[in-house]
């Protein structure tokens, strides 16, 4: 990616309200990726937004830690947040018969 375009992507998500990037490189080891475990408990009690009023569970995330794509949805579903767990509603099996 040029530099131009690693600007125009980095003023997109931006302008998305992503307002942090989180990147391993290839010297950090796989102890540094505890730094997501970290993020759930900095974001657990988070009340920026009108989710915090019908949360049961925090919906974090879960997987490989090093994975190098990451799916984020937009806001939890009901199944969600009974469970704590993402994409366990009928979002979460639409998603896997589209990745199927």
């Amino acid at each position: 990616m040029h530099n131009r375009q690693a600007k125009q992507y980095l003023e997109f998500l931006k302008l998305s309200g992503i307002q942090d990037i989180y990147v391993l490189n290839d010297k950090q080891s796989s102890k540094d990726s505890k730094d997501l475990d970290f993020l759930a408990g900095k974001y657990a009690d988070c009340v920026k937004c009108s989710l915090h009023k019908n949360r049961i569970k925090l919906v974090y995330g879960e997987g490989n830690n090093n994975a190098e794509l990451m799916i984020i949805s937009e806001g939890p579903g009901q199944e969600e947040n009974l469970s704590g767990k993402p994409f366990v509603g009928a979002a979460g099996n639409l998603l896997t018969k589209m990745l199927n």
